[in-house]
């Protein structure tokens, strides 16, 4: 049995991250970058949401709210 976890993707850029959890199959919840820039290439490449914030001002709870619901969790990062 697979186990079908949700990734959130913090300093999540490009999504370079996120889309090697996509090819294995992991659905991609969003992916959070300060930089604007990144939006286009991160949903275009991993069908998902990208939150333009700065991750200092993000809550525990505000990131929990981003995974899917009853999902295991898994929350990347490749910081700067």
């Amino acid at each position: 049995m697979k186990i079908q976890a949700s990734v959130v993707d913090v300093f999540g850029g490009v999504g370079s991250l996120s889309h090697g959890f996509k090819v294995e199959g992991f659905p991609i919840a969003c992916g959070i970058d300060v930089d604007e820039s990144c939006r286009y290439p991160f949903e275009t490449n991993n069908e998902a949401p990208f939150i333009c914030r700065d991750v200092a001002t993000l809550s525990s709870r505000g990131v929990a709210r981003e995974f899917f619901p009853g999902a295991p969790r898994i929350l990347a990062g490749c910081a700067p």
